[in-house]
């Protein structure tokens, strides 16, 4: 049986996490590593007879803090161009 093999970690990138929300109301979580394309992490649809405004802003503070971001941060929602893959906001 073979030894399992370890690494040792060198460095660590920085990432950063938003939201941006658009204008159909659904919230875009977003993160990013240095040097690398935005991912959208989550998406939050709206929907007036189940979500609300303040609704979707308490789940985004919940799951900043569960990504280590104490205030996270809101930015202008930036549209995907069509066939663009490095965004998961399909419809």
């Amino acid at each position: 049986m073979e030894d399992i093999k370890t690494a040792e970690i060198v460095k660590i990138y920085p990432t950063q996490i938003w939201y941006e929300k658009d204008f159909f109301g659904t919230v875009h979580v977003k993160m990013q590593h240095q040097g690398m394309e935005p991912f959208t992490f989550i998406q939050m649809h709206y929907d007036y007879a189940y979500t609300s405004n303040g609704h979707q802003w308490d789940m985004v503070k919940k799951i900043g803090k569960l990504l280590g971001v104490d205030d996270i941060e809101q930015r202008q929602w930036t549209q995907p161009m069509f066939g663009d893959n490095s965004d998961t906001t399909k419809s």
